[in-house]
């Protein structure tokens, strides 16, 4: 090779490894930009989820202090009303009837909002409070396998609650399942939450968005709020299995 041969190829070498050189640059400017896309995405649902567990609080605040007090003192001016006639006594034992019912359902709503057992006794408590409350309103069988022993922060038993409280009413709602499973574990790496129903499954023809409207969306932020992974697995009329695994 004589030295203008050497010169070209020093000169080749040289501009291939400046273009090599501009690519990843850009490569890697790219890829930052994606994280900081991720990282400021992960803010803005972590304060619109923080923001919309505060309105839960809130309201379920007010239901207990201002309505419930309210549904109380009208049930106690009902019972001690006088009636004249056999149809009076009728109509305010239905509005008592009424009443009482009005109270529950109070109670449940304000419940579901800001479940008491979940501050008081910790998750593994409060999906068991959640799975009885279930279990008496619907025809569903709900099993619930944990070995959880490790402590969690109280956002990651509100974001994971709320999962299995969402789970179980799509299943309600979309599945027509006869069970349903929550296994909670953990091992030194991750602690892994799978909702398992035998019901009619999700078709290929129609996304998963379609048939549980927007829970899916709420899985998918809730474990990008907990740095997990979320996943979905599905057959028709082999059932669902939504599996979130959080690392430690």
């Amino acid at each position: 090779m004589d030295s203008r041969q050497a010169e070209i190829y020093l000169v080749f070498t040289l501009a291939t490894l400046f273009i090599v050189a501009i690519l990843l640059y850009f490569v890697f400017r790219i890829i930052q930009k994606q994280q900081q896309l991720m990282r400021v995405q992960r803010q803005v649902v972590k304060v619109e989820m923080a923001t919309l567990e505060k309105e839960r609080a809130r309201i379920a605040s007010d239901l207990h202090d201002d309505i419930g007090p309210l549904l109380a003192a009208i049930k106690y001016r009902v019972a001690v009303v006088a009636p004249d006639t056999e149809r009076d006594q009728k109509e305010l034992d239905l509005c008592t009837d009424h009443l009482n019912e009005a109270i529950v359902r109070l109670r449940q709503v304000t419940h579901n909002l800001l479940p008491a057992t979940l501050e008081r006794r910790g998750l593994v408590e409060a999906i068991q409070d959640l799975a009885a409350s279930t279990e008496q309103l619907h025809p569903l069988k709900i099993e619930l396998i944990t070995d959880l022993r490790v402590p969690l922060s109280k956002e990651s038993e509100i974001h994971l609650y709320r999962v299995v409280q969402e789970g179980l009413a799509n299943c309600i709602q979309h599945a027509a399942a006869t069970c349903f499973q929550i296994k909670l574990t953990a091992d030194r790496r991750a602690l892994s939450l799978q909702l398992i129903d035998n019901g009619i499954g999700i078709t290929k023809k129609v996304p998963a968005d379609a048939h549980r409207g927007r829970g899916i969306a709420g899985f998918r932020n809730r474990a990008t709020m907990l740095g997990g992974q979320f996943t979905i697995d599905s057959e028709p009329e082999k059932g669902t299995v939504l599996t979130f695994v959080i690392p430690k």
